[in-house]
Formats: C-alpha cells, sequence, structure tokens
C-alpha cells in the first residue's frame, strides 16, 4: 500500500530559514524534501529511532530529535492533515 504524502513547511532551527515541500512516512523513517528560500533544496531522513517525540501543539509538529535541533513542521495541506500525520508518527515512534 502506498504511503500517503502530506503538503507542509517546516524549519530546522530557532528562526531558521523556512521550507515549504512534502513529508512522507516510510518504513522506519520520515522523509522531508522541499525547498526553502532562493530554490536551496533541502532533503531529510529522519529515522524514527533518532527521534525522542513528535507533539502537535499550537498548531504544528514539534519533531524533537535526540542529537539534534527539533524541527517544526506545518500544513500546507487540508485541515486535520497535520494532526493526522502527528497520530501516524506517533505511531510509528511507538512501534520503532
Amino acid at each position: 500500500m502506498r504511503q500517503p504524502t502530506y503538503a507542509v513547511y517546516w524549519t530546522d532551527e530557532p528562526r531558521g530559514r523556512r521550507y515549504a515541500g512534502q513529508i512522507a512516512l516510510r518504513g522506519d523513517y520520515a522523509e522531508l524534501s522541499g525547498s526553502g528560500p532562493n530554490g536551496r533544496r533541502s532533503f531529510y531522513r529522519l529515522f524514527f529511532d533518532e527521534i525522542a517525540s513528535a507533539r502537535y501543539e499550537r498548531g504544528q509538529l514539534a519533531v524533537r530529535r535526540r542529537t539534534a535541533p527539533t524541527i517544526h513542521v506545518g500544513s500546507l495541506d487540508g485541515p486535520g492533515a497535520l494532526k493526522e500525520l502527528a497520530d501516524r508518527m506517533r505511531a510509528a515512534l511507538a512501534a520503532a
């Protein structure tokens, strides 16, 4: 079964650059891909065993990594998409 992707924006550091693209949950990682200011491409593989927590708070998904800055993810999709993503990510983390 094909996993859904979500249209999102994210920042990878406090007051950092904002990127827009998509996130998809794969077998043992979440994959962020998109572009930022001036068309700069960005690609992250966030392995679930490197993620301390994923919390939906104040309209964003905060992905706290064990050894790197927290990534804040916001939705560019329809209503409820980010909450769905947060629930799916927490389930994947629990299974990891």
